[in-house]
């Protein structure tokens, strides 16, 4: 037997025959001695198990942690509302805030002062008294406009005017309705189309349009303290007003300019570097809309990730920063969205917001279900061939950690112990069609030597694995082999070498 390239990220090439790889739910992780059993091992997405509930809610949208304390903004049918999560799972509604279905976004400042924008408007909560205030965003005489979003830097509170090119700041460590002056503004003029999205990042403030992006800087000016960094025009734009990222010491966006939309981009100084690949690009790219997609970023075991859902599509990616490759996040065994909408590391966990009720749920290795829902991980390697001569298929081996079952073991449906099961399908005409679905015990508990493997699998010109789990346990898979006379083997160790390199 030889050993395969199986384990990967995401890439759904045009054509299948070129590769028709798909991660869903495994982080492929790169082995960084350099001496282990495989290159690249595939290790389990966190599931997820309910911290608190709040009660009549829809969805989350955002979270936000200041001083100790964790707010979300969230929303039923009706409006959008301020709540705040205790340590134990307590949570108490601070408030009813604009209507629902607005852009939101939750700011601090260190004079106690937590901002609040909803839907075009802007609230400030005392955190001392917990008392919410409307701040004025329809005569002028407050706030020029109504909001997109709010944001803050260098005790400056920066209001992006919805619909327009205009920032506004705050008077400095003051938020409230005294704070805010028609006259602090400017007008983004470096570009001629409106601001789409605003990010605080290094203390500087990313303004993007839908085709060019401008940062700016605390240059300490009169009466608009910010002014565009010279030398950081940036000649890419943003496709999806909520995709913007802060993550790995960068900013990351869903981008777009009037050649097109839909690449992922990573700023490397001011310099936009594609971070997404062509497969993840193509499915973008065929859905109805990629505007309403929403990014929020994550690290979890040494991997940074940037999360995006799509809403339109129902679907959602993880990009990971320490590998460069995609997988796909979802929620049951029907491909829906992940259950996530918005993150917030809080109480020393993982927390993350519903996107279909008031649920906050801890996300962590810990849970082998997503709140007792099962996680289906999926795993299709790419093509296997012998320059399309025909190659005898005898024996395909998985190195599964075996003996990884329960205690007390699962039951099948008789009610008697049974392994885990991993199920196992093959293509033999490059990813085009595909074989019934057999599955293979793992090993229950303590069972570690357990050999999970198929034989005789026929002959094919080019052959592709496909591996699938549901079973609640820590799934882990190390490598996987081959026994097929004639199958370029020389061709998929090199593959195999150049991919743990670019990952190393």
């Amino acid at each position: 037997m030889a050993r395969i390239s199986f384990a990967g990220g995401s890439y759904q090439s045009q054509s299948p025959n070129a590769d028709c790889e798909y991660t869903q739910n495994w982080i492929p992780e790169a082995i960084e001695s350099g001496v282990g059993a495989s290159g690249i091992a595939l290790y389990e997405t966190p599931g997820l198990n309910v911290f608190a509930t709040l009660t009549g809610m829809k969805q989350l949208i955002t979270g936000f942690i200041f001083a100790g304390r964790l707010f979300f903004i969230a929303a039923n049918l009706q409006n959008q509302y301020l709540w705040e999560v205790f340590q134990n799972g307590g949570s108490i509604n601070r408030g009813t805030l604009g209507p629902a279905g607005g852009p939101a976004s939750l700011v601090a400042n260190n004079a106690s002062q937590l901002l609040a924008c909803s839907s075009g408007t802007l609230w400030i909560m005392n955190l001392v008294s917990n008392i919410l205030t409307e701040l004025d965003t329809t005569s002028g005489n407050v706030l020029i406009g109504p909001v997109a979003k709010i944001s803050f830097s260098d005790g400056f509170f920066v209001a992006q005017i919805a619909n327009s090119q205009t920032l506004q700041v705050s008077s400095l460590l003051n938020g409230t309705a005294s704070g805010w002056s028609p006259l602090n503004f400017t007008i983004v003029s470096v570009f001629a189309d409106q601001i789409v999205a605003t990010l605080v990042d290094h203390r500087e403030v990313w303004v993007w349009g839908p085709k060019q992006t401008i940062p700016y800087f605390d240059a300490g000016a009169p009466i608009f303290p910010y002014l565009p960094v010279p030398g950081g025009f940036i000649e890419q734009g943003i496709a999806a007003a909520q995709s913007p990222v802060k993550l790995d010491n960068s900013v990351m966006w869903i981008g777009a300019d009037e050649r097109g939309w839909g690449v992922a981009w990573r700023a490397n100084g001011y310099l936009p570097t594609r971070i997404s690949n062509h497969g993840i690009e193509q499915e973008w790219q065929s859905f109805p809309t990629i505007a309403d997609a929403i990014g929020y970023p994550y690290q979890d075991r040494g991997h940074s990730f940037a999360h995006w859902y799509f809403p339109s599509a129902g679907k959602s990616y993880r990009y990971d920063v320490a590998t460069g490759l995609w997988h796909h996040a979802t929620y049951g065994v029907n491909g829906q969205a992940h259950l996530s909408q918005c993150h917030v590391f809080a109480y020393n966990q993982h927390l993350v917001g519903d996107r279909q009720s008031g649920n906050v749920y801890t996300m962590s290795i810990q849970y082998s279900t997503d709140n007792g829902t099962p996680i289906q991980r999926v795993r299709r390697g790419p093509p296997v061939l012998a320059e399309l001569d025909y190659m005898h298929l005898h024996r395909f081996r998985v190195y599964v950690e075996s003996g990884l079952g329960p205690q007390p073991p699962l039951l099948d449906g008789r009610g008697n112990p049974r392994d885990p099961q991993m199920y196992f399908r093959d293509s033999r005409d490059g990813g085009h069609t595909w074989s019934d679905t057999v599955s293979l015990d793992c090993g229950q508990a303590g069972d570690f030597g357990k050999l999970v493997e198929v034989r005789r699998l026929g002959r094919a010109r080019s052959w592709v694995p496909e591996i699938s789990t549901t079973d609640p346990i820590q799934w882990r898979i190390v490598d996987a082999y081959l026994d097929a006379p004639g199958a370029d083997f020389k061709g998929q160790q090199q593959r195999l070498a150049k991919q743990v390199a670019q990952v190393a």
